[in-house]
């Protein structure tokens, strides 16, 4: 077995990512050494008796973050302290296993609630000032006739139109971007990331692919544009790929007033709740287009990367 791959994984780092539930891993190991991935299998499945409130992965991930504790503690000195910071505490809510998705969601609710459905209130007083504006450009372009409309009149009042129904929607995205920076400065952001991330890994994407749909729009209100370049900061080529794909689904700036106009049209007792649900469908549709992406089309290139990224590691039949 260890002249078919050789040169190829560190065993270690291979019996790992079978533990993990790694499926080009377990694919590799299954078409080259089918005894070893029955063994593999059978001491996960003794790890999951002993501890039955953690799968492997969680298993994992704590033995890494015990070692890397560790070694801080040797480390780095912090002065002592009396009690336990408030960072702390509120870390054990918004990061629990449980409670962080709730949190999450009324963070996200809140958003809605705020930014859409009381911006828009603010519109009702910004409006007429703007309807003010229009009407001084139209009068001063030349009158319509009663058969036909100057060139001129008809393409200016199309300018207008368009950059005051732009303008009318400046208190939206005011108060959207405010709360967006609040999350980045308060530190909620990164926190995010790490609540998702195991939910992104399903569908082939990256806790750092959060920064990217939220600037696309996630939280509705963005671009594409800098979704797109944020997500240089994704060292996994295929993560990397199906984010670039999928930040265009967001509810990008463009889209908003639009989505907007027909909330207040047909939802205006609900738009909140309306634009939520909206938001969240966009959301997973996103996810189930990055899921087949990195299930056909990327699927190659990640197995690829994956051991070209090793190929200077040593496999030996231990």
């Amino acid at each position: 077995m260890a002249s078919e791959i050789e040169a190829s994984v560190a065993p270690r780092w291979f019996a790992l990512k079978l533990l993990e539930g790694n499926a080009v891993v377990q694919a590799k190991l299954l078409a080259i050494a089918p005894a070893l991935a029955e063994a593999i299998a059978t001491v996960k499945q003794g790890l999951a008796q002993q501890h039955p409130e953690l799968d492997a992965v969680s298993s994992i991930a704590a033995t890494r973050h015990a070692a890397a504790s560790a070694l801080c503690h040797h480390i780095v000195h912090l002065p002592a302290k009396s009690s336990t910071s408030l960072t702390a505490l509120i870390d054990k809510v918004v990061l629990n296993r449980y409670l962080s998705f709730v949190v999450l969601a009324l963070v996200v609710y809140g958003t809605y609630e705020l930014s859409i459905v009381k911006g828009y209130e603010l519109t009702n007083y910004t409006w007429p000032y703007l309807a003010k504006a229009k009407n001084f450009i139209v009068s001063l372009l030349p009158a319509p006739q009663l058969i036909e409309v100057p060139l001129i009149t008809e393409f200016v009042v199309w300018l207008v139109n368009s950059a005051l129904a732009l303008l009318n929607y400046v208190p939206i995205f005011l108060i959207l971007f405010s709360i967006i920076a609040i999350l980045e400065d308060t530190g909620y952001m990164p926190r995010i990331a790490f609540v998702l991330d195991r939910v992104f890994n399903r569908y082939g994407l990256h806790g750092q692919s959060t920064l990217p749909l939220v600037l696309g729009g996630a939280f509705v209100g963005g671009c594409a544009v800098p979704g797109i370049m944020a997500t240089k900061g994704i060292a996994d080529e295929r993560a990397r790929i199906a984010t670039i794909m999928t930040v265009p689904y967001m509810n990008c700036l463009a889209k908003v007033p639009f989505y907007t106009l027909l909330l207040g049209a047909f939802f205006a007792s609900s738009m909140s709740l309306m634009m939520f649900f909206i938001s969240t469908v966009t959301f997973f549709i996103a996810l189930s287009v990055a899921r087949v992406l990195t299930m056909t089309v990327l699927k190659k290139s990640r197995q690829q990367a994956l051991y070209d990224g090793v190929a200077t590691l040593s496999f030996a039949n231990g």
